[in-house]
C-alpha cells in the first residue's frame, strides 16, 4: 500500500507540473496567436503545432537555467509553506516539478484536496476534454458531409489540373458549405477540400 501511495504522490505531482506548464504555454501561444492576427496562416499553424510538441515533451521547466527554477519555484515554495502551516518545510522537501521529498506531498495539493480526489478530478477534466474534442469533430464531419459537391465547373477543373502536376492521386473532392468562414482540408482516407460557399 505505501508503494501504492508513493506512485500516486508521484503521479500527481507529474500532473500538477505537466498541467501548469502546458496551460501556462497555450495562454503564451493564443496570446501571440491574437498579437499576430496579420501574420500567414502558416506561422499562426506553426505556433499552435508548437502546443502539440509541448504535449508530448516532458516538463522541461526544472532545468537549472529555465525560468521555472529561477522564476517561479520561490513562489511555489512560499504557498506550499503558507499551506502547511506550523508543518517545517525546506526548499529540497518541495520541488519544482511537483514531486515531493521525504514523503511531503506534491505541490501541496494533498493538504487541500485528499490525494485519490485529486487523480479523480483531474481523470475527469481529462475525459470531458476528450469528449468535448469528439463531439466538435462529430459535428465537423456532419457539417462537410451536408456540404454540396462540386463535380464540375471551373474551380474542378483547375484543382483537377493542380492534382495532375503534383501528381496527387486521388484528386481530393471539392465541397462547399456555407458553415465554415475559411478552406480547410480535410480527412487522410478520403481528403476532401471544403470551402465556403
Amino acid at each position: 500500500m505505501g508503494l501504492l501511495n508513493a506512485a500516486a504522490e508521484h503521479c500527481a505531482g507529474w500532473l500538477v507540473a505537466a498541467s501548469w506548464q502546458l496551460g501556462l504555454f497555450v495562454c503564451l501561444v493564443d496570446l501571440s496567436a491574437r498579437l499576430a492576427r496579420s501574420a500567414p496562416p502558416r506561422f499562426l499553424h506553426g505556433l499552435w503545432l508548437l502546443v502539440l510538441v509541448k504535449v508530448f515533451l516532458p516538463t522541461s521547466l526544472t532545468t537549472p537555467l529555465g525560468v521555472g527554477h529561477w522564476g517561479i519555484t520561490p513562489l511555489v515554495y512560499q504557498a506550499t509553506a503558507q499551506l502547511a502551516g506550523p508543518a517545517r518545510l525546506t526548499s529540497e522537501s518541495t520541488r519544482f516539478d511537483g514531486v515531493a521529498d521525504e514523503g511531503q506531498p506534491p505541490l501541496g495539493v494533498a493538504r487541500i484536496i485528499p490525494l485519490p480526489a485529486f487523480l479523480i478530478l483531474w481523470a475527469a477534466g481529462g475525459l470531458f476534454f476528450i469528449a468535448a474534442v469528439v463531439w466538435r469533430y462529430w459535428r465537423l464531419v456532419r457539417t462537410i458531409d451536408s456540404g454540396a459537391a462540386i463535380d464540375e465547373g471551373p474551380v474542378r477543373v483547375m484543382l483537377e489540373q493542380i492534382a495532375m502536376e503534383l501528381e496527387v492521386e486521388p484528386v481530393p473532392d471539392l465541397v462547399s458549405t456555407r458553415s465554415i468562414t475559411s478552406a480547410l482540408l480535410f480527412g487522410i482516407a478520403r481528403p476532401r477540400i471544403v470551402l465556403p460557399g
